[in-house]
């Protein structure tokens, strides 16, 4: 079979011939590899370590605000003047109170505490057990002050429960329920056991006789008893 002639191209003027190029595979783009980095572990965090600090944080926060109930109750206290009283027009301390700073049952707990407390003691007690170991004294009316009470941690009430046992509940029923001379302590305190003691050996040293001492606290008296026949015999 003889060749077919070859078709002539057709040619415009002026303008080239381009070659169409057909691909006869298509071409999938490679995947790039990525550096994996390693995985770090989280650190352990000690839970209980974090904790503690934190409590911390919040007891001193709290022993702060507790200094602070002092510092307001002394300045309260010194509020409490005639003169302040007529530049306000007002006849009582407690209206003015209500009126131009706080609620008196309020301002009442902070100055008393403030009469009664140091502001290291306050701390210690905490506003309520203060306040209603202030109470108790004053209702009580005994000779011994709330500070000397706390010093000794003295016995108290009908238990004879020790100061630093008590709770604010117990204190309030104490306050609410106190007769005079129940705020007397029951023992005496170190220095006042070896006051005692040197002062009965004394005596008893300058007498030549066997004797007993013994230590009333309500009513602040020392007693030395001598047998009866040992005082005949001797004098």
């Amino acid at each position: 079979m003889p060749d077919e002639p070859e078709k002539p191209r057709l040619r415009v003027p002026g303008i080239k011939p381009t070659k169409v190029r057909i691909p006869t595979k298509a071409r999938v783009p490679r995947k790039r590899r990525t550096r994996r980095l390693p995985v770090r572990e989280p650190e352990p965090v000690d839970l209980k370590a974090q904790i503690e600090a934190e409590i911390a944080q919040i007891r001193a926060t709290f022993e702060q605000a507790q200094r602070s109930f002092h510092a307001v109750g002394k300045a309260l206290n010194e509020l409490n003047r005639p003169e302040v009283l007529r530049a306000f027009e007002v006849r009582r301390f407690d209206r003015f109170c209500d009126r131009h700073v706080l609620p008196y049952r309020t301002v009442e707990r902070y100055m008393k505490v403030a009469r009664h407390f140091t502001e290291d003691a306050a701390v210690e007690m905490r506003l309520m057990r203060a306040y209603h170991l202030a109470r108790y004294v004053e209702r009580s009316r005994t000779k011994w002050s709330a500070m000397q009470l706390k010093e000794r941690n003295a016995r108290l009430g009908k238990a004879r429960k020790r100061l630093s046992e008590m709770n604010s509940s117990e204190l309030k029923l104490l306050a609410d329920t106190a007769t005079e001379g129940d705020a007397t302590p029951s023992e005496p305190s170190a220095e006042e056991a070896r006051s005692v003691e040197n002062f009965s050996g004394q005596v008893l040293e300058f007498l030549d006789l066997p004797g007993k001492v013994k230590v009333d606290r309500k009513r602040g008296r020392v007693t030395l008893e001598f047998a009866l026949e040992e005082v005949l015999e001797h004098f």
